[in-house]
């Protein structure tokens, strides 16, 4: 009996420590969030997608990463926040429940990096243009900068533009359609300082090498 209750006692104790490894790389993977009250939404947008049946009925009950994402995949055809006056889009209110979630650092590298859909990708980007550090947004979208990869981005899918065009539009204006969003501190665009004066020659030479291929 005594070997029994050591045999389980060790047991337990190497439970305990795999237990504390792991909360270990769960917090080293967490992405801190500056705002977890509103995750600085506008007012009325946040009230919007709260309301909305689409958001309590279909969202609020998916409580994993991997469902969001399959409703992202799904519902979302455009990256506008409204459908109509007081309908806010499947888009914005899935980059909600994201939030909500709270994500980890590679699950918002798989959204970024995503293929599936351009909107995932948009989606990720929004949750990191929204919520975190606006100084370390450098380190996650600046090589995103030259994606090339075209998505409309409208809801009569009438504008085109390629996912790094749409994202440098958000880097560069603290205003998404109506709606502001956190100001990047100088020290933050400055992260992005050298790539965006080079932009247009980058993505001329891109183009000049896909008409070659």
């Amino acid at each position: 009996m005594r070997f029994l209750a050591a045999k389980e006692a060790a047991e337990k104790e190497e439970a305990d420590r795999a237990n504390a490894a792991a909360l270990q790389v769960a917090d080293a993977e967490a992405v801190e969030l500056t705002n977890t009250a509103t995750y600085n939404f506008n007012a009325q947008l946040r009230i919007d997608i709260l309301k909305s049946q689409y958001y309590k009925v279909k969202l609020m009950p998916l409580l994993f990463f991997e469902a969001v994402v399959n409703e992202v995949l799904t519902t979302a055809t455009h990256v506008e926040a409204m459908e109509a006056s007081g309908v806010p889009s499947a888009f914005i209110c899935c980059v909600y429940r994201f939030l909500t979630i709270k994500l980890t650092r590679s699950q918002i590298n798989f959204l970024l990096h995503a293929r599936d859909s351009p909107y995932l990708r948009c989606a990720g980007v929004m949750y990191l243009r929204f919520a975190v550090d606006p100084n370390t947004l450098g380190q996650w979208l600046k090589n995103l900068l030259l994606d090339e990869e075209e998505m409309t981005t409208d809801r009569d899918k009438k504008r085109v533009q390629t996912f790094g065009e749409w994202i440098e539009g958000l880097l560069e204006l603290d205003k998404w359609e109506d709606f502001l969003m956190p100001r990047i501190p100088e020290k933050g665009r400055r992260a992005f300082e050298n790539i965006l004066i080079m932009l247009p020659q980058f993505r001329e030479r891109a183009r000049v090498n896909t008409r070659k291929v």
